[in-house]
């Protein structure tokens, strides 16, 4: 993978959990967004993974899951 493709990762897994008002940054928005980056998806499906199951278990963890229940006091 690229300096280009990691960097579009990380910033997507940015964006997405703030899109979502997570408070964190997780694995999951990573491996969510890895999997729309074309290496990654690629070294996905190639070791038998599904990226479009990925895709749509992790959009139901978000859903199931609140990443915004701690706050800083």
């Amino acid at each position: 993978m690229s300096n280009h493709g990691l960097r579009f990762a990380i910033e997507s897994s940015i964006r997405e959990a703030m899109r979502r008002s997570h408070e964190y940054v997780t694995v999951e928005h990573l491996l969510f967004a890895l999997t729309f980056e074309k290496v990654a998806s690629d070294v996905i499906e190639s070791c038998g993974g599904d990226k479009e199951a990925i895709q749509t278990d992790l959009e139901a963890l978000f859903e199931a899951v609140s990443y915004t229940h701690l706050t800083l006091h």
